[in-house]
């Protein structure tokens, strides 16, 4: 954001768009949230008052979600930016009979992208990570996990086989994958 000043219109600036915590204060019209609740959010990038690199921050509160239980501030902060939208077609699984390819399927946003693929129905979800990540991918619902360092593009040509590819998702973004 530093190097890119189309975020940035005067300085001191503010940035940062991923945050995690505690309620403090809540505008008279909030009835969903309540003080010491623990949320995360994704703040509005380019609006300071709503960046999230400062020590407290206002927003909305319909792009404020409670944090579950069981996962920490650290790991909340992460989920905005990580998930992505899933479509629904008047109840249809968008996947349903198709393929989709995930590269990078154990960065942060890989393996958010892998569970909303199989929550909208993919039936051959394939990505590629190192071995060690291989089993917990598995979990989070790939079928077929090629080996990262071991792969080419025709291995996942065959495991595309002939399934009908409806989408390939670079989780990584760099000029290798």
């Amino acid at each position: 954001m530093r190097d890119h000043t189309k975020f940035i219109h005067d300085y001191p600036a503010i940035l940062g768009s991923d945050a995690a915590g505690i309620i403090v204060s809540a505008g008279p019209n909030v009835a969903d949230f309540a003080i010491g609740d623990r949320v995360f959010f994704q703040g509005i990038i380019g609006k300071y008052v709503s960046s999230t690199f400062q020590e407290y921050c206002k927003l909305p509160a319909a792009l404020v979600s409670l944090t579950p239980s069981n996962i920490s501030d650290e790991e909340a902060a992460g989920i905005s930016l990580a998930t992505m939208v899933v479509i629904d077609k008047g109840g249809e699984q968008v996947g349903k009979g198709k393929v989709i390819v995930i590269t990078g399927g154990s960065s942060s946003v890989g393996q958010y992208a892998i569970q909303m693929a199989r929550l909208s129905g993919f039936e051959r979800i394939i990505t590629n990570a190192s071995v060690t990540h291989h089993e917990h991918l598995r979990e989070l619902g790939a079928h077929i996990v090629l080996d990262r360092d071991h792969s080419d593009p025709n291995d996942f040509k065959a495991a595309i086989g002939d399934w009908p590819l409806e989408f390939v998702f670079d989780a990584i973004s760099a000029k290798a994958t």
